[in-house]
């Protein structure tokens, strides 16, 4: 929760705009949807290069004749595409829940646990990877979307934005 207190004598037009601002910022669902897009977007770049920035681990050698025999081409963590669909669109086992303070993306796909942990006898490779890059998109987007409130109620010049810190 972000609590913010502000003073401003004999000033009407900015205790209107901050009192709106203070009512749309409660609700979180317009970034959460922007959010949602870049994970899903990050998801395939994860899939598609086999794990980055963590890469996936090599297939065992035996598993990797089988899979190369049976399904030939498939990348790694793709061989029936269920899990990568689950993440980079939408089917029944997408998470994808947006609420006004919260949200969460992943997938209900029942062997994704074991692979993003790994398990006795199967190596971790991690299918979702928020990075500190990932975190600071989604800072941006939040932070993008807090200054278009501003714009919308009117507090828009270059001075008014240096008197809250400067965010451009």
């Amino acid at each position: 929760m972000v609590t913010a207190g502000i003073k401003i004598i004999e000033d009407q037009r900015y205790i209107r705009a901050f009192n709106r601002i203070g009512v749309e910022i409660r609700d979180f669902s317009i970034p959460f949807s922007f959010i949602y897009e870049d994970f899903k977007q990050t998801e395939k770049q994860i899939f598609e290069s086999e794990g980055l920035p963590e890469r996936f681990l090599p297939l065992s050698p035996r598993y990797r004749r089988w899979k190369e025999q049976h399904y030939p081409g498939r990348k790694i963590m793709q061989l029936t595409r269920r899990l990568i669909e689950s993440l980079v669109s939408v089917s029944a086992d997408t998470i994808m829940e947006i609420k006004r303070s919260s949200a969460a993306f992943g997938t209900r796909t029942p062997y994704a646990h074991r692979h993003q942990m790994g398990t006795f006898g199967m190596p971790q490779r991690k299918i979702v990877q928020i990075t500190e890059e990932v975190k600071r998109r989604w800072d941006k987007i939040v932070h993008r979307w807090v200054m278009r409130l501003f714009d919308k109620y009117g507090i828009t010049t270059y001075e008014e934005y240096i008197s809250f810190g400067g965010f451009l």
